[in-house]
Protein backbone atom coordinates (compact mmCIF):
# COMPACT_ATOMS: atom_id res chain seq x y z
CA UNK A 1 0.00 0.00 0.00
CA UNK A 2 1.20 3.51 -0.84
CA UNK A 3 0.05 6.64 1.00
CA UNK A 4 0.34 10.11 -0.50
CA UNK A 5 0.30 13.42 1.39
CA UNK A 6 -0.08 17.04 0.36
CA UNK A 7 0.28 19.44 -1.16
CA UNK A 8 -0.79 21.61 1.74
CA UNK A 9 -0.12 25.18 0.67
CA UNK A 10 0.21 27.49 -2.29
CA UNK A 11 3.63 28.39 -3.61
CA UNK A 12 2.61 30.61 -6.50
CA UNK A 13 2.79 34.28 -7.34
CA UNK A 14 -0.74 35.46 -6.66
CA UNK A 15 -0.79 38.58 -8.85
CA UNK A 16 2.15 38.74 -11.28
CA UNK A 17 0.60 41.79 -12.97
CA UNK A 18 1.20 43.94 -9.87
CA UNK A 19 4.48 45.43 -11.08
CA UNK A 20 4.83 47.59 -7.97
CA UNK A 21 5.64 44.58 -5.77
CA UNK A 22 9.16 43.59 -4.85
CA UNK A 23 9.96 39.92 -4.45
CA UNK A 24 12.68 38.11 -2.54
CA UNK A 25 13.33 34.51 -3.53
CA UNK A 26 15.47 32.55 -1.05
CA UNK A 27 16.69 29.05 -1.86
CA UNK A 28 19.14 26.42 -0.78
CA UNK A 29 20.43 23.88 -3.29
CA UNK A 30 17.84 22.59 -5.73
CA UNK A 31 15.20 24.68 -3.95
CA UNK A 32 15.97 27.19 -6.68
CA UNK A 33 13.74 25.26 -9.13
CA UNK A 34 10.42 27.09 -8.54
CA UNK A 35 12.09 30.48 -8.95
CA UNK A 36 13.40 29.53 -12.34
CA UNK A 37 9.79 28.88 -13.32
CA UNK A 38 8.54 32.13 -11.71
CA UNK A 39 11.08 34.25 -13.58
CA UNK A 40 10.44 32.57 -16.94
CA UNK A 41 6.66 32.66 -16.52
CA UNK A 42 6.45 36.29 -15.41
CA UNK A 43 9.03 38.47 -17.17
CA UNK A 44 9.40 41.88 -15.60
CA UNK A 45 9.14 40.79 -11.97
CA UNK A 46 11.12 42.99 -9.59
CA UNK A 47 12.99 40.28 -7.73
CA UNK A 48 16.22 39.33 -6.04
CA UNK A 49 17.16 35.67 -5.73
CA UNK A 50 19.44 34.65 -2.86
CA UNK A 51 20.75 31.12 -3.46
CA UNK A 52 22.67 29.17 -0.85
CA UNK A 53 25.07 26.45 -1.97
CA UNK A 54 28.16 24.78 -0.56
CA UNK A 55 30.37 25.08 -3.65
CA UNK A 56 30.45 27.41 -6.65
CA UNK A 57 29.76 24.54 -9.06
CA UNK A 58 26.30 24.21 -7.45
CA UNK A 59 25.10 27.63 -8.67
CA UNK A 60 22.48 26.08 -10.95
CA UNK A 61 21.42 28.10 -14.02
CA UNK A 62 22.66 31.38 -12.54
CA UNK A 63 23.04 32.78 -16.06
CA UNK A 64 19.27 32.43 -16.52
CA UNK A 65 18.65 35.36 -14.16
CA UNK A 66 18.99 39.04 -15.03
CA UNK A 67 22.23 40.71 -14.04
CA UNK A 68 22.37 41.76 -10.40
CA UNK A 69 19.29 39.72 -9.44
CA UNK A 70 21.07 36.45 -8.54
CA UNK A 71 23.15 36.39 -5.36
CA UNK A 72 25.13 33.23 -4.71
CA UNK A 73 25.84 32.58 -1.04
CA UNK A 74 28.62 30.00 -1.10
CA UNK A 75 29.43 28.53 2.29
CA UNK A 76 32.50 26.35 1.76
CA UNK A 77 34.70 28.24 -0.70
CA UNK A 78 35.37 31.68 -2.13
CA UNK A 79 34.03 32.68 -5.53
CA UNK A 80 30.37 33.45 -4.87
CA UNK A 81 28.75 36.82 -4.39
CA UNK A 82 28.72 36.28 -0.63
CA UNK A 83 30.82 33.90 1.49
CA UNK A 84 28.46 32.23 3.94
CA UNK A 85 24.94 30.93 4.37
CA UNK A 86 21.78 32.59 3.09
CA UNK A 87 20.64 33.17 6.67
CA UNK A 88 23.83 35.11 7.42
CA UNK A 89 23.23 37.15 4.27
CA UNK A 90 19.67 37.94 5.39
CA UNK A 91 20.88 39.06 8.83
CA UNK A 92 23.35 41.47 7.20
CA UNK A 93 21.01 42.77 4.46
CA UNK A 94 17.69 43.99 5.83
CA UNK A 95 14.59 43.31 3.79
CA UNK A 96 11.91 45.95 3.32
CA UNK A 97 8.79 44.80 5.20
CA UNK A 98 6.66 45.28 2.07
CA UNK A 99 8.65 42.69 0.13
CA UNK A 100 6.91 39.44 -0.81
CA UNK A 101 9.28 36.67 0.32
CA UNK A 102 9.40 33.08 -0.90
CA UNK A 103 11.56 30.52 0.91
CA UNK A 104 12.33 27.14 -0.65
CA UNK A 105 14.88 24.59 0.45
CA UNK A 106 15.90 22.82 3.61
CA UNK A 107 13.64 22.85 6.63
CA UNK A 108 16.35 24.34 8.86
CA UNK A 109 17.02 27.23 6.46
CA UNK A 110 13.33 28.00 6.09
CA UNK A 111 12.72 28.07 9.84
CA UNK A 112 15.73 30.32 10.47
CA UNK A 113 15.08 32.65 7.51
CA UNK A 114 11.41 32.94 8.48
CA UNK A 115 12.40 34.08 11.98
CA UNK A 116 14.98 36.53 10.62
CA UNK A 117 12.50 38.10 8.19
CA UNK A 118 9.76 38.33 10.83
CA UNK A 119 12.31 40.01 13.11
CA UNK A 120 12.96 42.57 10.35
CA UNK A 121 9.26 43.43 10.24
CA UNK A 122 8.13 41.33 7.27
CA UNK A 123 4.53 40.29 8.08
CA UNK A 124 3.58 36.63 7.98
CA UNK A 125 1.18 37.36 5.09
CA UNK A 126 4.23 38.26 2.95
CA UNK A 127 6.07 34.99 3.65
CA UNK A 128 5.55 31.83 1.60
CA UNK A 129 7.44 28.62 2.27
CA UNK A 130 8.06 25.32 0.56
CA UNK A 131 10.23 22.68 2.17
CA UNK A 132 12.00 21.16 -0.82
CA UNK A 133 14.03 18.54 1.04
Amino acid sequence: MVDFDGPYGRFVIEDPTDRGRKYLFVATGVGIAPYHSFVRSYPGLDYVLVHGVRYCEERYDREAYEGGRYIACVSREDGGDYRGRVTEYLREHRVDPGTICYLCGSNAMIAEAYDILRGQGVPGDNLFTEIFF
